[in-house]
């Protein structure tokens, strides 16, 4: 878990790198969605990591906190932080949001943690109701053209 926590902080830091000498303008967005648990196991787990992603991005590296969108398989684990559920209609709309809210040079950061299945030779994100398909994301991503992206799958 660590050694995970550590890679996705240290993709967080590159896309939010060089923020001192960036413009005023550029801002950084990100959305993290934590799928389906399973067990109560994956759940905490899966929760515990977004939830030390979203305060290092705030905490550490200064993203604003209205910047930072996080969806969960459930809302009251943590109210003031999970925004809404991780649905696919949810995660579309919030990237959809980013799309019209990001300037052009500004940076996206995507991460997806939790389970994913196949059907056909198309991996999907679990989440409740539909799962998030990888055509679904890559669809999501175009609007993106002018932006920095990186999405770390777990």
């Amino acid at each position: 878990m660590r050694l995970f926590l550590g890679t996705v902080l240290c993709l967080a830091a590159l896309a939010v790198s060089d923020v001192a000498r960036a413009s005023a303008q550029t801002r950084t967005h990100v959305l993290i969605a934590v799928g389906i648990g399973g067990t109560a196991e994956f759940r905490e787990s899966f929760h515990a990591e977004a939830a030390r992603i979203h305060t290092a991005l705030t905490e550490q590296l200064c993203v604003s906190t209205e910047d930072v969108v996080y969806l969960g398989e459930t809302v009251d684990v943590a109210p003031r932080m999970i925004s809404d559920r991780s649905t696919r209609a949810n995660i579309l709309e919030v990237l959809g949001e980013m799309a019209q809210r990001a300037g052009s040079g500004d940076r996206v950061l995507v991460i997806l943690i939790g389970h994913g299945t196949a059907r056909g030779d198309e991996g999907r994100f679990n989440l409740s109701g539909p799962d998030l398909s990888a055509e679904d994301l890559s669809d999501a991503m175009e609007a993106f053209r002018t932006q920095t992206v990186a999405v770390v799958h777990t």
